[in-house]
């Protein structure tokens, strides 16, 4: 048993030294978490100027736009979504001048907690994904810093 666990914490500490993890005191959601570049993912200390909470209900394959942020440099979202299984892919893009930015991009996650900084000042897209063989409600908290704005499609 002792071997097991010194295997699981060397497993651990490598993911973490992997992942370029700086060290921040931000909570774990546990599980399949996707960061925020290290040294970008900063949340000021004060609470959230307002949090959006919903649950969304995804068929198979379904692609949903769920809403959109406006927002540049100086500001933040804390963005968490849970799903019941590993199923779950997000991007978050914008659409400048009839193109398509896109900001981050991740596959099949069940947990995710993403500090989003707008590289430019736009309004940007937040798309969901079911990739699973089942329906499943999304669990989505998104919690506003500085002058970031939600606006629900």
């Amino acid at each position: 048993m002792r071997g097991r666990t010194v295997e699981v914490l060397a497993v651990a500490l490598l993911g973490l030294a992997a992942c370029g993890d700086d060290g921040g005191s931000r909570p774990d959601a546990g599980g399949d978490v996707v960061d925020a570049a290290p040294g970008v993912d900063v949340i000021p200390d004060a609470p959230p100027r307002e949090v959006i909470m919903q649950t969304v209900a995804m068929e198979v394959d379904d692609t949903i736009e769920v809403g959109t942020m406006t927002g540049g440099a100086n500001d933040r979202a804390l963005i968490v979504m849970t799903a019941p299984t590993p199923t779950l892919s997000f991007n978050i893009h914008s659409h400048p001048s009839g193109g398509t930015v896109e900001a981050v991009s991740e596959l099949n996650k069940q947990n995710v907690e993403y500090i989003f900084v707008p590289p430019s000042q736009a309004t940007w897209f937040l798309l969901l994904r079911n990739d699973g063989g089942t329906a499943m409600n999304v669990e989505l908290r998104v919690e506003l810093h500085d002058n970031m704005q939600w606006s629900a499609l």
